[in-house]
């Protein structure tokens, strides 16, 4: 356990109302749901309204550094929680929590490594060591804890390219902050579904209620409308191999897909037919969608850009090594996921 003081102030518990530090803050308060009928309730509300609509339409969570000194930021963010929990809306729990956590993602990488080591510790009880290596120090966490939060099982992320020392994996800081972020949105999840199984105990307002109302008219017809999209590109499902028709279902439900997972989903696309507007309109639904850098790597795919090579999808045998192969009876009969579904063509026809 690293040692060192930290100071984590006020400022700390609005830049991360998810901590250890911010819950005990939010009983010294002694807030209660009853206050949002007061006039401060306004201003918190319009907060709650504003975090899980820069979720939605910014895919991250601005904050106006007046509200970094007051406990109305944290107050705002349990606030917001309890309406997540009332929607009852998973998909939008993941587009908020990512939202949450590439929020505190940008402020841990300003952060001092001391205070990364206090919060991954105190806040998620993870083990961390600060190890010395060529007269510089590493922090270097748990593998269990590494293996939990890694963004992709591929490069450098994967456990084998690390250097492990008695079970703790050495990271940088960036890499901390990384994983991290990734603790961060479980947390966020969590919390949540934490308020949604209290629902049925503690009695919510109408403050509450109608934030949710304000909420619902403008998620439900954009989330309708990605539905109906990933439907009509979906066309003859049935069709795909089972690895592909996963993918698509993840798609649907808001999942934040890994890098090999989206490789996979519109190199097969592509290969089928589908357009780069096709498979950019699929990736839409991902809580942490940006229209450009998507486009960019579908059409880096689709040969549209760099080397001008068109890839391929993986063999069945790379799907497996990325964790993404799940087979049935056909599949123990190809090499490819083409070759799946040119069989099932063939036996339709």
């Amino acid at each position: 356990m690293y040692k060192s003081r930290v100071e984590f102030n006020e400022y700390d518990i609005a830049k991360y109302p998810f901590t250890v530090d911010a819950i005990k803050r939010l009983d010294e308060i002694g807030f209660t749901l009853e206050d949002l009928e007061s006039v401060l309730g306004d201003t918190i509300s319009e907060r709650a309204i504003e975090r899980i609509l820069n979720a939605i339409h910014k895919k991250t969570i601005t904050t106006d550094t007046k509200y970094l000194h007051t406990d109305e930021e944290l107050i705002a963010y349990y606030v917001t929680l309890m309406a997540l929990a009332v929607l009852r809306d998973p998909y939008l729990d993941r587009v908020y929590a990512v939202a949450e956590a590439k929020r505190a993602y940008e402020y841990l990488l300003q952060e001092p490594l001391e205070k990364l080591i206090y919060i991954a510790e105190k806040t998620f009880s993870w083990q961390i060591r600060l190890l010395t290596i060529d007269s510089t120090v590493y922090p270097a966490i748990y593998f269990t804890h590494f293996i939990s939060n890694v963004p992709e099982q591929r490069g450098l992320w994967k456990l084998v390219n690390r250097i492990i020392l008695n079970g703790y994996t050495i990271v940088n800081k960036n890499e901390l902050c990384r994983l991290i972020e990734s603790e961060v949105k479980r947390k966020v999840l969590s919390d949540i579904e934490n308020m949604r199984n209290r629902l049925d105990i503690i009695q919510t307002t109408k403050t509450i209620e109608e934030i949710a109302t304000r909420i619902r008219k403008v998620w439900y017809p954009l989330k309708k409308r990605a539905e109906i999209t990933i439907t009509t590109i979906a066309g003859k499902e049935h069709r795909y191999p089972p690895c592909i028709r996963r993918l698509l279902k993840l798609a649907r439900e808001g999942e934040n897909l890994s890098h090999a997972a989206r490789f996979a989903l519109a190199s097969f696309l592509l290969s089928i037919g589908k357009s780069v507007d096709d498979v950019i309109a699929i990736f839409s639904t991902a809580p942490d969608f940006n229209e450009s850098i998507a486009r960019y790597q579908v059409e880096h795919i689709a040969g549209l850009r760099g080397s001008r090579k068109k890839y391929l999808p993986f063999k069945c045998e790379n799907m497996r090594i990325y964790g993404l192969c799940y087979p049935d009876e056909l599949c123990r009969k190809v090499k490819h996921p083409l070759q799946y579904l040119r069989i099932k063509v063939k036996r339709i026809e």
